[in-house]
């Protein structure tokens, strides 16, 4: 009898381990979600601003989080256009990824409509 409970007790606690880590990699790929979106919007106000000062013959372009070069708008527009396409595949990724957790999630029977997100955050923090 004591067996059983222990080997019930030893069960919950890795069904419990388990879902708080598939929570926190749905948090976690839910922030990336939420950061590369603002790049996309970035990156498509961008291309938006340059094609309407086509008039200009140079244009600068951030090429990293402090270097900036001086190029053709129309080398800045095609730069541009890439990098919204990688974002595009970068969210696709994400997309794909956030539907496989919380497929798992389910299948735990805690899903992130059946949790709500501060109870989730509670449970993470539950660890000890």
């Amino acid at each position: 009898m004591k067996d059983d409970k222990i080997s019930f007790s030893l069960k919950l606690q890795d069904a419990t381990v388990e879902v708080e880590r598939l929570g926190e990699l749905f948090l976690i790929n839910r922030q990336q979600m939420i950061d590369t979106d603002r790049l996309r919007n970035s990156t498509r106000e961008a291309l938006t601003a340059l094609r309407k000062q086509h008039s200009e013959p140079k244009a600068w372009l951030q090429t990293s989080s402090i270097s900036f070069r001086r190029c053709s708008t129309q080398d800045a527009i095609s730069s541009l256009e890439a990098e919204a396409l990688r974002l595009e595949s970068v969210m696709t990724g994400l997309r794909a990824e956030q539907k496989r957790l919380v497929g798992l999630l389910g299948d735990k029977g805690a899903t992130p409509d059946t949790l709500q997100d501060g109870m989730l955050r509670a449970m993470l923090q539950l660890k000890g």
